[in-house]
């Protein structure tokens, strides 16, 4: 038995690859429809479709488009020409359509609509829109519009290309006369109308006598008609009631279907025609109530297709109820089905023959990591023999092979995906293998036959020139032109990596086959096909290579790269990326500055105390032996990284950096588009071979030889960064042995605060301090010791330069808790710019760390204290400030004292120095001195042996003062108040000092007066209150004296100016005047009942008979204005009375109205002035008035 024999349908037989739906003769129209694939997927969209057909059928709708969406391949072309079949259910070979598919429609529901739909009388037009589209029409916003009347008129018999005509038709056929007309037409032509139709502009003459003789019409009314010119137009309105009339004709549960193929291919991006597609379907459906339907189909979805936004979009979702969405997904199940099914002896053989290699088959089709989960071999004897002679994998990788030849424009247009040429690809292959006996299975390269013809002139080329070179045995052998062939198929997949065991899973032809022997026959074809430049190795792929590929690769291959830049590439990777920390993170306390070296070339400054040494294979030191590199790590502080030899990074890169010089070299703006896609494709391999370097970098720096301290370490870690830190420790341990000495660490200057805040150093048992950092702490003091003992100044700056090297290491900010700690523990001292500095001073923490201040910081080593001048100490704070709890240790003992001294300071300044202020208190001598004495002491306060030699000094001085000062403070506490009384009773005696001249009270005055003068009163304080008593008694009797006697005085100056109202002034007059002289005298009785003062009594009678004078002139105005008393009348004014004569009339006057002048400048106008004013003067003197100015 061959293979030919196993397939139930003749596997020679002629299948359309591509369907065309203008292919509607009767055996395409019986095979398309006997051969046709019902899938799963295609019964779900049958489904969907009939279901809403179903509605037309049933009762009116406007829902009367339906869109098919589907890539090449998806069969939608298909599909749409089995509705037709389906929907017009014509006769084909003695079959109705929907006959075809009582087996192929497992759902009796589905078919039963099937039948249904077929039973009404339908009528389908079937077309691609893109071939019955006149050229340019595209252009039209009506174009859509404009091939949907041209098919509909084609449809009906008329002449579709021409409106014009088709109106004539259209007229003649509605007055009967068309068939008349065609006969009228011939005899006078000699030619049918139908065969002359499409040369009507040609026939005027024959076209005129046909509608003379035919219609009666006259010969001026025919030739009007004839030059009337092409401009039909016909809107979609028009049109839809055309289909409508045309519909009414045929009954009515007749159905008009249109069905159009490529819709989207044909509008592409233009909104104008969807929007014309839109109103077509829509005024169809208004008019038509469902008896017609427009069916298309398209690439893309009708939500991609759509580019209009707002209702327009919603409306042309809307016209498209019916959406079908097919995929290529079912290629399989159409091959095995359309060309693959066998006969039964065949299906039990091939079982057979499956179940006896199914291990030897799972060992030959199988791919390597990395491929996708779909591409597989066989799962059971089932798939074994429907599939036979492929294998599973190759309908879906020649699927997406079709799509990416597609894409990367590696085809003519004419080349299609999916089942349609799928199919005749794999009946081509079927065929190669039609007489072998069964076994034998189809290599995937067997598929390059089927495309090969479509293939761009390059791809072409290269393979026919490896097929010379191999008949000619010029460097290549047959075997090679088939490997040449696979790797073009797969070139474009990602699905599939094209290393050396997918390549020879590939090229299986047997299930008998010797797969290691195979993949060494590749081997060796691949070294060949490179050696020949057709082929590129990249990394463990192979990559066919195009003619002008071929030209550029070996363009690169020539193209100079100094190897100084792959190191310096390498450099950035391994240092800007495999380890790219600046600094070793020895803890996360401690993280070090490297120096960056590969091989002689150094990268960044160079200012570490240690560093990382890469070497390659380009270094001069790489092939050095092992001694040389251990004495290199330890000259140089470095720890030296030899990378493993068994490695390509440095070749990688080296292409890599080849590429991209070539790529600049060359200006890909002015070449052809294949140029600039093969440079894209080599710019995006050599980001592949710089990241396969990278890999193979980390690989090596793994495998690497490791030198530190003249040692060669035996490293660990997982990874390279692991390895490097590892070698990087023990490099760091050597160089820096003292750098465990820091046990506990500084964060933030709050610790450093912390430690000087801290309380007593605690320690231990054994007499050891409990400072876990002791031992840095012993060093700092060691090293402080020596330079004391070398007689050098030793600056903070000192410090961290010693102890930031080797061999400490330790971090600027531990160094610097250090120093706290050594000031906390009175250790040392701390002088900046000649004031030392105590653990409160607010800026100690940035005299420590500042750059700016740490050379100007100098620490002292301490010198012990006398003791007994410690107790010089506690003895004067125990006098003077009554403080016993004091600190035990100096800084704080002479702190405390410090703090009590300027406690005390405040208390005399703002509690008893700012009283004298207010009176002249005993005392403020005494208080002077002690502040003088303090002040003095506090001069010392940053020198504390010079502190406390003063203390010592004027210890005699302060216990004196303090004897003084308490009779000062006992004054202000309890004696300060009956101070007061006697300062206020001699300043009421001052007051009133001239009234006061009895001898007796003159005595007591004196007496009191040398108490408060004294500069030490304090026991004759006791005296002020009897005196004062006395004093206050007898000032008291006096001025009540004196008030009686004043009253009486004020009292005679009121009666006179009463008496003086009552006789000289009328009622109205009268009253005005009593009211202001009451107000007037009574304030001012109450003014000397109130005043405690001889002179202000006397002012008070001076100020009354002032007012009296001044209201008696007042008066005598006033009575001279008081009008004649009528005749008969009795009255005679009584002239006013004044106390000391005559009192004149009073004027009063501002001084603008005795002389006014605007400005004076000179002493003439001075002089003009004072003459004007002085004779005005005179004037009224002369009148005998007195002059008041306001």
């Amino acid at each position: 038995m061959i293979i030919r024999d196993m397939f139930k349908k003749n596997i020679d037989r002629e299948i359309k690859g591509v369907i065309k739906v203008a292919q509607t003769d009767e055996a395409t129209r019986y095979q398309e429809l006997d051969e046709y694939v019902v899938t799963r997927e295609l019964l779900k969209h049958l489904s969907s479709f009939y279901y809403y057909y179903q509605k037309s059928l049933d009762g009116l709708t406007d829902e009367i488009g339906v869109w098919i969406s589907g890539f090449f391949g998806s069969g939608k072309s298909h599909f749409l020409k089995i509705l037709s079949y389906l929907l017009d259910n014509e006769t084909t070979q003695g079959k109705k359509a929907v006959e075809f598919f009582d087996v192929k429609v497992p759902d009796p529901a589905l078919y039963a609509d099937i039948q249904r739909a077929g039973r009404i009388d339908c009528e389908t037009i079937l077309f691609n829109i893109d071939s019955k589209s006149p050229l340019g029409i595209k252009a039209d916003k009506q174009a859509i519009l404009k091939v949907f009347i041209k098919v509909f008129y084609d449809h009906l018999g008329y002449y579709g290309d021409d409106f014009k005509v088709a109106e004539l038709e259209k007229y003649l056929n509605r007055e009967g006369a068309l068939q008349k007309f065609q006969e009228n037409f011939e005899r006078i032509k000699g030619e049918a109308w139908l065969e002359r139709r499409n040369c009507f502009a040609f026939d005027e003459d024959a076209i005129v006598e046909a509608l003379m003789e035919t219609i009666g019409m006259s010969e001026q009314s025919a030739r009007n008609w004839f030059s009337q010119g092409n401009g039909i137009d016909i809107s979609i309105d028009q049109f839809a009631r055309e289909v409508k009339d045309y519909i009414d004709t045929k009954g009515k549960d007749f159905h008009l279907i249109f069905l159009v193929d490529e819709i989207g291919q044909y509008i592409g991006d233009n909104t104008d025609l969807m929007l014309n597609l839109q109103t077509v379907v829509e005024d169809l459906g208004t008019h038509c109530h469902g008896q017609a339907w427009v069916i298309v189909t398209s690439q893309e979805d009708i939500d991609s297709v759509i580019k209009v936004k707002g209702n327009d979009f919603s409306k042309i979702q809307g016209r498209f109820k019916t959406r079908l969405s097919l995929s290529a997904s079912s290629v399989d199940e159409v091959v095995k089905k359309r060309l693959l099914e066998k006969k039964d002896f065949a299906d039990d053989t091939l079982r057979l023959l499956y179940n006896a290699n199914a291990a030897a088959l799972r060992n030959l089709i199988h791919f390597s990591d990395g491929t996708v989960a779909d591409l597989k071999g066989y799962s059971s004897e089932t798939e074994f023999s429907e599939a036979y002679p492929f294998v599973p994998y190759q309908f879906k990788l020649l699927q997406e092979v079709f799509n990416q030849i597609r894409i990367h424009g590696a085809s003519g247009k004419h080349l299609s995906e999916g089942e349609r040429s799928m199919l005749s690809a794999f009946q081509d292959a079927a065929k190669r293998l039609a007489d072998e006996e069964p076994g034998v299975l189809v290599p995937f390269y067997f598929f390059y036959d089927s495309v090969h013809e479509f293939l761009d002139g390059s791809i072409q080329r290269a393979i026919v020139r490896a097929s010379e070179s191999a008949d000619k045995g010029q460097g290549l052998v047959s075997f090679d032109v088939n490997v040449l062939k696979l790797l073009f198929l797969i070139r474009y997949i990602g699905d599939i990596t094209p290393n050396i065991d997918n390549i020879t899973t590939l090229m299986v032809t047997n299930i008998n086959e010797d797969k290691l022997n195979l993949k060494a026959l590749i081997q060796q074809s691949l070294a060949r096909l490179i050696s020949q430049n057709y082929v590129q190795k990249n990394a463990d792929e192979y990559r066919f290579l195009t003619d002008e590929e071929q030209d550029i690769n070996r363009e690169i291959r020539n193209t100079v790269v100094d190897a100084n830049l792959v190191v310096e590439a390498l450099g950035k990777y391994i240092f800007n990326d495999i380890y790219d920390d600046q600094k070793y993170k020895y803890s996360p306390r401690y993280p070090f500055p490297y120096n960056s070296k590969i091989d002689e070339t150094t990268i960044g400054h160079q200012t570490a105390r240690i560093g990382l040494r890469i070497l390659t294979k380009a270094s001069d030191d790489y092939d050095a032996d092992e001694a040389y590199l251990k004495m290199a790590s330890a000259n140089n502080n470095d720890l030296i990284i030899r990378l493993d030899e068994n490695s390509d990074y440095f070749e990688e890169m080296h292409e890599a950096l080849k590429i991209e010089r070539f790529d600049k070299t060359k200006k890909a703006d002015s070449r052809p588009a294949s140029f600039k896609k093969i440079i894209a494709e080599k710019q995006e391999e050599a980001i592949q071979r710089k990241k396969r370097s990278k890999d193979m970098l980390i690989d090596a720096l793994c495998r690497g030889r490791y030198y530190a301290n003249a040692e060669r370490l035996d490293v660990k870690g997982s990874g390279a960064k692991e390895r490097i830190n590892f070698g990087l420790k023990a490099l760091v341990e050597s160089t820096y042995q003292k750098l465990p000495y820091i046990t506990e660490f500084l964060d933030s200057d709050a610790d450093i605060q912390q430690i000087l805040q801290s309380g007593v150093t605690q320690y231990t048992l054994d007499g050891q301090t409990s400072d876990p950092n002791h031992l840095a702490s012993q060093e700092v003091m060691a090293y402080i010791d020596l330079q004391e003992a070398k007689h050098l100044p030793t600056s903070m700056k000192n410090v961290l330069d010693k102890f930031e090297d080797a061999p400490y290491g330790w971090r600027e900010i531990d160094i610097a808790g250090l120093i706290a700690g050594l000031l906390k523990k009175q250790k040392i001292r701390l002088l900046y710019q000649g004031s030392y500095i105590d653990t409160t001073d607010k800026n100690l923490i940035g005299y420590l760390r500042k750059k700016t201040e740490v050379d100007k910081l100098l620490i002292l080593k301490r010198v012990e204290i006398d003791p007994g001048l410690l107790q010089t100490v506690r003895s004067l704070s125990k006098e003077l400030f009554n403080v016993i709890d004091l600190p035990p240790d100096e800084d704080n003992l002479i702190k405390r004292f410090l703090e009590e001294m300027q406690k005390k300071s405040l208390q005399l300044k703002n509690d008893y120095l700012s009283q004298y202020k207010q009176a002249k208190y005993p005392g403020k001598n005494t208080i002077e001195q002690g502040l003088s004495l303090f002040k003095a002491i506090e001069q010392s306060k940053n020198d504390h042996l010079t502190l406390l030699a003063k203390l010592k000094e004027c210890q005699e001085d302060l216990l004196d003062w303090d004897e003084d000062i308490k009779r000062v403070e006992g004054f202000f506490n309890h004696q300060r108040p009956i101070f007061d009384k006697g300062l206020a009773m001699m300043e009421r005696i001052v007051n009133n000092q001239d009234y006061l001249q009895e001898r007796d009270y003159l005595v007591k005055t004196s007496e009191l007066q040398n108490i408060l003068d004294d500069t030490c009163p304090y026991g004759n304080i006791i005296k002020i209150p009897e005196l004062v008593d006395w004093l206050e008694k007898r000032l008291d009797e006096l001025l009540k004296e004196k008030r009686n006697s004043g009253k009486r005085e004020v009292k005679r100056y009121h009666d006179e100016l009463v008496n003086a109202v009552d006789s000289g002034l009328n009622q109205e007059a009268k009253d005005k005047y009593l009211i202001k002289i009451e107000q007037w005298f009574t304030s001012k009785y109450q003014y000397i009942d109130e005043s405690d003062s001889f002179v202000h009594i006397d002012a008070a009678i001076t100020q009354s008979k002032n007012f009296a004078n001044k209201v008696l002139g007042e008066i005598a105005e006033a009575a001279e204005l008081v009008p004649p008393v009528p005749p008969g009348g009795d009255f005679k004014p009584t002239p006013p009375v004044f106390p000391e004569g005559n009192v004149k009339p009073t004027v009063i006057l501002g001084f603008e109205q005795i002389a006014f002048v605007n400005q004076i400048e000179t002493e003439e106008d001075v002089d003009k002035y004072i003459a004007q004013l002085t004779k005005k003067l005179k004037a009224l003197v002369n009148e005998n008035k007195t002059i008041i100015f306001r």
